[in-house]
């Protein structure tokens, strides 16, 4: 089984966990993204996407573009005809025992998320586009498994 997350943001990516461990990554907008959704779904999946919204204080372009890339995932798992299951990211974040300090900028939080990642994963290269979705990909694993 392969356990895949999405962190559908404009600066994110996909993480698939196989089960003896190893991990494929990208970043969105890469041609990798629908080869790994391929591979995954030949060798059976469990997919879960970040279940994103706007939020107040978001600008209209960053909204609509954040809801293109939502758009995008969700068309290419449709194609592929991959089913896929939607988690808030509070819930994933709960699950590992993270919750975002007070007073902690959005930069900083995004470094601790993968700091995280890497230390469940040690070696691999996960990057600040692909943290969330190891992250997410990690909490599919725990809950599938």
């Amino acid at each position: 089984m392969i356990y895949v997350g999405i962190d559908p943001g404009k600066r994110g990516g996909i993480a698939a966990i196989m089960d003896d461990g190893s991990i494929m990554l990208s970043k969105f907008g890469s041609d990798a993204c629908v080869g790994i959704l391929e591979i995954a779904k030949q060798n059976g999946c469990k997919v879960v996407i970040e279940k994103v919204h706007s939020m107040p204080g978001q600008g209209v372009k960053s909204t609509f573009s954040f809801g293109q890339n939502f758009g995008w995932w969700h068309g290419v798992m449709d194609t592929l005809e991959i089913q896929r299951d939607l988690m808030m990211p509070k819930y994933w974040q709960k699950e590992l025992g993270l919750q975002k300090p007070k007073g902690v900028s959005q930069t900083e939080w995004k470094n601790i998320l993968k700091d995280k990642a890497m230390e469940l994963y040690p070696g691999k290269d996960i990057t600040l586009a692909t943290a969330d979705a190891v992250l997410i990909a990690h909490v599919n694993k725990l809950i599938n498994d």
